[in-house]
């Protein structure tokens, strides 16, 4: 088996006794684990997968939200790959035929495109939408979450220099309510939930000064539709969106085990709320409502790696636009919002016994800028803002226990508050645990 050409996994193939990784060692680098294009990453760079034959990844719950501490390094929308406390998931990798088949279960799905209306963190508005009594709810509200969602990525090896992958994914989610008020009407309330992607992936080596190039593309389709029958008023609300991926990552090596590595990361995400209300809609409901983001990332980091460790630091540039237009009784309420940020980042991977792996990560803020327009008609408002400095830490332990390695994320409530024995504070030891094994090629 090749050895991986993954920047972080250079340090790690000495390391480990498998040429793979998870998504607790990922987080475990924090930011820095943006560097990283190991399995993990194989939804977005399905190429991934080709490298990897015969090995078993779960993921035991626990771990990062999608939107604080990401695969992606915070790219709000961007990581699809991030755990959800106490949902297992998981997947396999099997040679077949001339390349690696892999199949994934139960992955968390994340509505990238929802950032605004699922958290608020940017909306101004109070958004309502009509039900069959005249009330209402946010846009977030009511709308059920794809669910059961399989993974097939299958990648091959065309020659020593190229590697191509295509990934197929789904989720789906469906509800049915029907009361019989006896001897009234019938009141009916349906609610379904889908989410279909596609992903393409291209891996170049030696190409001139770069000991490898990876492309991958994924496309999202979500389709989400809510009706309110009772008989005499039928309501409905559809949301449908999409969802497009980009991500590029090159590596160049030197000397004595050094590197530079380079990523690039692309988001486009957009949504359509529409409801059609049956009957007159409240004042303050809209009819329909538009969002847009667009969020992107440009990472640099140099590094060296050994038969005991990795380190890297680097520079990560990331930014977020936005819009959101909503209209009803002839107004239309817009906003806009943006932000840049610039971060240092710094990892470290090394191993003091055979059997044990330390990890660590380090972020900081060197500049952030925001800014938020909202315009409702009759009042325009512009706020901008240069946010609060932000450092993070992140640590994680790896422990090889013959071809299994348990990978954790620690959780740095343990440093402060101290085991419970010592003050009687219910602290876990990690925030996130991943399990893996390997037979085969895969220990070669």
């Amino acid at each position: 088996m090749r050895k991986l050409t993954t920047v972080a996994l250079v340090g790690a193939m000495a390391l480990t006794s498998f040429a793979f990784a998870d998504s607790s060692r990922e987080n475990s680098f924090g930011e820095g684990g943006v560097f990283t294009d190991d399995v993990v990453n194989s939804f977005t760079l399905p190429t991934t997968v080709a490298e990897n034959p015969n090995a078993l990844y779960l993921e035991l719950g626990g771990g990062f939200d999608s939107v604080g501490n990401d695969a992606f390094n915070n790219v709000p929308g961007a990581s699809p790959n991030s755990s959800i406390k106490g949902q297992a998931w998981g997947g396999v990798d099997k040679k077949m035929g001339p390349g690696v088949l892999s199949i994934w279960g139960n992955r968390p799905f994340t509505v990238d495109s929802g950032a605004f209306f699922g958290t608020n963190a940017f909306s101004a508005f109070t958004l309502t939408v009509p039900t069959a009594n005249g009330g209402g709810g946010t846009p977030s509200t009511g709308f059920l979450t794809p669910q059961q969602q399989i993974d097939l990525i299958y990648g091959w090896e065309l020659s020593d220099t190229t590697t191509i992958g295509i990934g197929l994914n789904r989720a789906v989610n469906d509800l049915r309510t029907e009361v019989d008020n006896n001897p009234g009407a019938t009141t009916v309330v349906e609610r379904s939930s889908s989410n279909y992607g596609l992903s393409l992936g291209g891996e170049m080596k030696d190409l001139g000064p770069l000991s490898f190039l990876n492309i991958g593309v994924q496309y999202n389709m979500l389709g989400d539709t809510n009706t309110n029958n009772n008989g005499t008023i039928n309501n409905q609300i559809t949301k449908n969106g999409s969802e497009i991926d980009v991500r590029i990552a090159g590596e160049m090596k030197g000397d004595k085990g050094s590197f530079q590595n380079f990523q690039a990361i692309l988001n486009m995400d957009g949504l359509d709320f529409k409801s059609v209300p049956g009957q007159a809609a409240p004042a303050n409901s809209y009819m329909e409502a538009k969002e847009s983001s667009l969020g992107w990332l440009l990472g640099w980091a140099m590094g060296m790696s050994g038969e005991k460790g990795m380190g890297l630091g680097g520079l990560v540039l990331k930014g977020l636009s936005g819009d959101l237009d909503e209209g009803y009784s002839n107004v239309t309420n817009k906003q806009d919002s943006s932000n840049l940020a610039l971060d240092y980042v710094a990892a470290l991977e090394a191993k003091p016994k055979d059997w044990v792996t330390t990890r660590a990560g380090f972020a900081t803020t060197l500049y952030n800028s925001g800014s938020t327009t909202v315009d409702t008609g009759a009042v325009k408002t512009i706020n901008s803002n240069s946010g609060a400095p932000k450092t993070t830490i992140s640590l994680g332990l790896g422990l090889s226990l013959g071809d299994f390695v348990l990978d954790g994320s620690l959780n740095q409530d343990l440093l402060y508050n101290g085991p419970f024995l010592l003050n009687g504070v219910p602290t876990q030891l990690f925030s996130q645990v991943s399990l893996t094994y390997a037979w085969g090629e895969a220990k070669e």
